[in-house]
């Protein structure tokens, strides 16, 4: 597997794309409860493939190489990716999850989402796990899974490599005093806590999607409210925790800050901070988080990074494996068949005989234009010289005198009259 500070991405895969919608990529068909248990009691689905399914039923949406993290972090023995992909295929067939991709005008995405299915449910249940997976739930649009996501990236990297580490709280709801209105923050909760001092950050992702800037706003406007009414112990908080807003990249940094100031929202400098889930690829958090400050003298506003000592490394990071080339060659060889395959199902008019006969003949006249032609001797061009001038001396060929065309005309009328005989004969 690929580490992040390996991935060199100048937008983020998980940023919208023009045009771009969600394709369902998983099981067509009916699969009774009868089938999944047969397949858990014969050991086809082990304690690796539930240890998915919780995974998947924490975070909603997640793709394949969040979830071979995961079970990293987790301390779960997983030999390679692959070995993940071939578990959640089999989950899958089943119908225990589903998947979906993304298309857009720039292509096909390059990632698959993973979600849990009804039989995904019921078996959680049988293990007294609790789960709020509605069937509604997978009908979401492109940008909230996006913003999952993007979410589930920037919490890997703390699990992954902040010293400081606690929890997080991926369903935690805050409420705004002035409205009456209770809200989800897009992105969780995550808690630090170094022995001394002790932070909750309060992530909000922002994607571009429609009507963006407006939705902003009334987002927005409901964390002014919190902060400005909030009051110890609300909402389970000993004190106010910090707000960061995730962008697409820093030029979605820039517009995001300037549609707040226009809007004169109640909301302090310091309150906000702002980052993209592409600075967490890399090796070290604590340049992650940007700060505007206030330039009197120029009447302008600056990004600078935040030094915050909770951000410290971890000593004891665990390590991603990396992929081998063989593992690379296996799975580009598949998607190349996945792509194929696909082709030829949409392809509708399918080729008629004669089409392939000519494409047959056309191959068998490349063939001996392909093979590679020998150098003749100077003996072997001196005997072609000899019959090309042999073939010019020779009179052309003209076409048939009127005696001999006239010959041939009687020829055939004379033989016209047998047949129709030897016909007459036969049927009496």
């Amino acid at each position: 597997m690929v580490n992040d500070s390996e991935v060199k991405a100048q937008k983020s895969p998980f940023a919208m794309r023009n045009n771009e919608r969600k394709v369902f990529d998983g099981k067509d068909g009916y699969v009774s409860i009868n089938q999944v248990m047969f397949n858990v009691d014969m050991g086809y689905i082990t304690d690796i493939h539930f240890e998915i399914l919780e995974i998947i039923n924490k975070y909603e949406f997640v793709t394949a190489r969040q979830i071979f993290q995961l079970l990293l972090l987790k301390g779960i023995d997983v030999k390679s990716q692959s070995k993940v992909d071939d578990k959640l295929q089999k989950l899958i067939k089943t119908k225990v999850i589903t998947r979906y991709y993304f298309t857009s005008e720039e292509g096909k995405g390059i990632f698959r989402v993973y979600c849990l299915e009804k039989m995904g449910k019921y078996l959680l249940a049988s293990r007294e796990i609790k789960s709020d997976w509605q069937q509604t739930n997978n009908a979401k649009p492109v940008h909230l899974i996006k913003k999952r996501l993007a979410a589930n990236q920037i919490i890997i990297a703390y699990i992954e490599k902040v010293k400081a580490y606690e929890s997080c709280d991926i369903n935690a709801v805050l409420y705004s005093k002035k409205q009456n209105i209770k809200f989800k923050p897009t992105g969780g909760i995550i808690k630090l806590n170094n022995g001394k001092d002790v932070q909750e950050l309060v992530f909000e992702v922002i994607r571009r999607n429609e009507q963006w800037e407006e939705k902003l706003i009334e987002k927005m406007q409901l964390y002014a409210d919190f902060y400005n009414f909030f009051l110890a112990k609300d909402c389970d908080f000993e004190k106010a925790p910090q707000l960061v807003i995730v962008a697409e990249d820093n030029q979605h940094i820039s517009e995001i800050f300037k549609i707040i100031k226009k809007a004169a929202i109640p909301l302090k400098d310091t309150e906000m901070l702002f980052t993209t889930e592409l600075k967490h690829l890399a090796d070290n958090l604590e340049s992650s988080l940007i700060e505007f400050q206030y330039n009197q003298e120029n009447n302008t506003y600056k990004g600078v990074a935040v030094n915050n000592s909770l951000l410290l490394l971890r000593e004891d990071r665990i390590e991603m494996p990396k992929i081998e080339k063989k593992e690379k060659a296996e799975k580009k060889e598949e998607e190349i068949t996945e792509v194929v395959e696909k082709k030829e199902k949409e392809e509708k008019p399918k080729k008629s005989t004669k089409a392939k006969k000519e494409e047959i003949k056309e191959d068998i006249e490349e063939e001996p234009k392909k093979k590679t032609t020998k150098k003749k001797t100077t003996k072997e061009v001196s005997e072609d010289v000899k019959e090309n001038e042999n073939i010019e001396q020779k009179p052309k060929r003209g076409r048939k005198p009127k005696a001999k065309e006239a010959e041939v005309v009687e020829e055939q009328k004379e033989e016209k009259p047998k047949k129709k005989t030897t016909t007459k004969k036969t049927k009496k």
